[in-house]
């Protein structure tokens, strides 16, 4: 035969064999694939479930998202495992979102677990979140407070549950705020917790606000103590703001100022006078014009 024949001939048989395995190589990895780029259109709820465990990342985030949308409630469980067991941080915070969607005691166990103990920040953060939108004062508070004085934390999971402490106020969580503010911790989060603490409202914390104001050393706590006062005056805080007037920090005496100034209490005239004659020229004419005010 030719060579050429030849060559045609054997080219004709390899051509079924390198189909099959090509087809063999697809049907491994088109699933994969499919997984990686979502999934398809109109699943019911049980093969979304499956996907929990059987799709890839984007699949399982998917499905999750999925579920959360159409409210599932037969699906918190398998959800909630899959919030705290997935080895994807953004499967489990996708999951975490779902179950905010779905709502329930169930889903609230789920993200208070997560936001006390999963090894990812976003994650944390993910589920303080959603602690503040469905939770209430008693189990979120407690929940919040103990990441507020986790040391082994990061400084943002532990502000940002200070954060939403003060946005509830929740004072479940008020212990923990004013531990925070006394001790030996990042000054970022001392500041968050003043900032939650005052917006309490309460006898207490505002005795701790003024005692910060008055005694802490650090700069930067009593130029937050005084600005916090200036924005939540109370009629508890006229004498210690008359004693910040004689703070070495002028940052400090003008937002002590600007706090008599909105509280409006003429009592404290006499005091901004008094204090006038030991202060630079600014800030003299600042505490004169306000005691003239408060006056009138």
């Amino acid at each position: 035969m030719p060579k050429r024949s030849v060559d045609a001939f054997h080219a004709s048989h390899e051509r079924p064999a390198l189909a099959l395995a090509a087809a063999a190589v697809f049907s491994l990895v088109l699933p994969d694939t499919a997984h990686a780029r979502g999934l398809p259109k109109n699943l019911n709820e049980a093969q979304l479930v499956e996907y929990l465990s059987d799709g890839g990342e984007q699949a399982r985030a998917e499905a999750c998202h999925r579920l959360g949308k159409r409210r599932s409630r037969s699906a918190v469980q398998p959800i909630g495992k899959t919030a705290l067991e997935d080895g994807s941080a953004k499967v489990r915070e996708q999951c975490l979102e779902a179950l905010e969607e779905i709502g329930g005691e169930d889903g609230l166990k789920v993200a208070r677990k997560a936001a006390l103990a999963d090894e990812n920040d976003g994650v944390r953060v993910t589920a303080i979140e959603v602690i503040k939108r469905l939770d209430r004062d008693e189990d979120g508070g407690a929940t919040l407070g103990k990441i507020v004085l986790d040391d082994d934390a990061s400084v943002r999971v532990r502000r940002t549950a200070a954060n939403v402490l003060g946005d509830k106020r929740w004072r479940s969580g008020a212990d923990a705020l004013a531990r925070t503010i006394k001790g030996d911790e990042p000054l970022d989060l001392r500041r968050e917790s003043l900032k939650a603490l005052v917006v309490m409202g309460d006898k207490r914390s505002y005795e701790i606000v003024h005692h910060t104001l008055l005694k802490d050393p650090s700069v930067e706590m009593r130029r937050e103590a005084s600005w916090v006062l200036e924005r939540h005056p109370d009629r508890s805080s006229l004498d210690p703001l008359c004693m910040a007037l004689r703070d070495s920090d002028d940052k400090v005496v003008k937002n002590a100022i600007d706090a008599l100034m909105r509280l409006g209490n003429r009592k404290a005239a006499p005091a901004l006078r008094e204090a006038a004659a030991g202060v630079n020229d600014r800030l003299a004419k600042k505490m004169n014009s306000v005691a003239a005010r408060l006056e009138r």
